[in-house]
């Protein structure tokens, strides 16, 4: 009877052990599914968002993003080397932002 006690008292550890780490897995995996929801929403809340400023999806708008990007590191180059050259601090204008 003391080894049945022993026995169950493992069983019931072993039992215990193993629903901990259901519990455990089973807290990880609906972690993961409202993780994964959310990321979900968010992707459709930037697909409506880059819409809202004129472009089909995400990778048109990063596409035109990337170009405007280097347009203005090209543009700020200039400049860096426009005032280097005549040691003006005022910037030249510009004809393309619709000035003038």
């Amino acid at each position: 009877m003391l080894l049945a006690k022993a026995g169950r008292m493992e069983f019931t550890a072993d039992w215990e052990k193993a629903l901990a780490e259901y519990q455990g897995k089973t807290a990880y995996n609906c972690l993961t599914a409202d993780i994964c929801n959310a990321i979900a929403n968010m992707k459709q809340d930037l697909s409506h968002i880059v819409q809202e400023y004129g472009c089909k999806n995400v990778k048109d708008f990063l596409t035109e993003y990337r170009t405007a990007k280097a347009e203005s590191n090209d543009y700020q180059s200039a400049v860096a080397k426009w005032m280097q050259q005549t040691g003006d601090e005022t910037e030249p204008e510009s004809d393309s932002c619709g000035k003038g």
